[in-house]
């Protein structure tokens, strides 16, 4: 009878273990336990103080209903496509909900005009008709842009990169609450003609508004510091720049290649001008220099063809290589007392053009240019003799 017991309490195991790896136990099993369940003593197996088999149980009934509450879920959701539980709408739902919460932030206003929040969290930067993840959605853009100056009761502070890139606007207003035109903002925008900068604007960024090429004459912002490079490069309608009183620096390329710029005045307040500035305007004519500068770039007025006189200030103490290079129509140029070091190559006009400079006048001694200046042998490359005017005396050159 002790063997017997045994017996089936070795199946009875058996029959837990087979619950816990197969979905349902084989019929023959459950035949012979339900034809043995009047015959055993259960309580042997109940009360056994060596075996759990009743939280084994319930451990196990637990996890087979959840196993098939599971398996349940599954199948309903592949038989039925509509299911908002089915895998291609678990993913749909999952990119709605992103789509939702980037469109929720990026609102444009009713101008059509998207902006970010500063690090400041106190100012706004107006990024364009495109939200920044999506440049393809299609916008109406207006001829005349209208940059509102405050966004959800706060100012907009910043033109953004690439803001305004290309399209076809001919006429921006920008409002006073602006004090920065980040780089590319209103590059290539090729039908730009007027623009109303903000007193208030401190720095136009690189390339902001190169190749603009419909864009004239206009009013320089009065509390101006810094032009970047090749801000206003490619604008071939401007013919006069005026640089305000207080800017510092003019960065290179800033002006190059506007071939219909005739005017340029630079106050005593810019202390830098970059490589190029004025490179390739080729009408160029009338040039006035502040006194704030030291230096004469490399190329700064290179291939201006126009530009007859020109006097460099008391102040500048270098005049860097090829700085007047095929300014072949260039016929006397100023020399300041101050200046110590002339490159190679500032007046080379090729052997193939000819130079009309008539003479250079250095407001010094001949002592000084002598012994102070320090020329590259062959800073004054020329095809034709030309006069050096000192105070005491005037050299023959070449």
């Amino acid at each position: 009878m002790k063997k017997h017991k045994l017996l089936i309490f070795a199946l009875s195991i058996m029959g837990i273990m087979a619950v816990s790896s197969c979905e349902t136990m084989p019929n023959e099993l459950n035949s012979f336990l339900s034809n043995q369940s009047s015959v055993v003593d259960t309580s042997f197996i109940e009360n056994s103080e060596d075996l759990s088999s009743g939280e084994t149980s319930t451990s196990e009934n637990e996890a087979s209903s959840d196993n098939n509450s599971l398996k349940d879920k599954d199948s309903s959701s592949l038989e039925d496509p509509s299911s908002d539980t089915s895998i291609e709408n678990v993913s749909s739902s999952s990119s709605s909900v992103t789509s939702f919460e980037k469109e929720d932030g990026e609102k444009p206003d009713t101008n059509g005009l998207y902006y970010k929040l500063n690090d400041d969290a106190e100012s706004y930067t107006c990024i364009g008709f495109y939200p920044e993840e999506d440049v393809d959605i299609e916008v109406e853009v207006p001829s005349t842009l209208n940059i509102p100056s405050m966004h959800n009761n706060l100012p907009v502070t910043i033109i953004g990169e690439y803001a305004f890139w290309g399209k076809e606007i001919k006429e921006v207003n920008i409002p006073n609450s602006v004090t920065e035109i980040k780089m590319k903002a209103f590059e290539q925008c090729y039908s730009l003609e007027t623009v109303h900068f903000s007193d208030n604007i401190t720095s136009i960024g690189d390339t902001a508004f190169s190749e603009c090429e419909s864009l004239q004459n206009f009013t320089l912002p009065s509390k101006l510091k810094k032009i970047e490079n090749q801000a206003f490069g490619y604008c071939t309608s401007l013919t006069e720049v005026i640089i305000p009183n207080g800017t510092l620096s003019i960065g290179p390329s800033s002006f190059e290649e506007n071939t219909n710029l005739e005017k340029v005045v630079i106050p005593d307040s810019v202390l830098t001008i970059g490589n190029n500035a004025f490179s390739r305007d080729e009408n160029l004519s009338n040039v006035t220099l502040g006194k704030g500068c030291k230096v004469i770039s490399a190329y700064m007025f290179y291939n201006c063809r126009a530009l007859e006189n020109l006097e460099i200030p008391e102040g500048v103490e270098e005049i860097q290589e090829r700085a007047f290079e095929w300014c072949t129509s260039l016929k006397t140029l100023k020399f300041p007392s101050t200046l110590t070091r002339i490159g190679e190559y500032i007046l080379n006009s090729s052997a193939y053009q000819k130079n009309v400079l008539e003479s250079i006048t250095y407001n010094g001694s001949k002592d000084d240019w002598e012994n102070k200046v320090i020329r590259h042998q062959n800073w004054e490359f020329v095809n034709h003799k030309f006069q050096l005017i000192c105070n005491d005396e005037t050299i023959e050159l070449r």
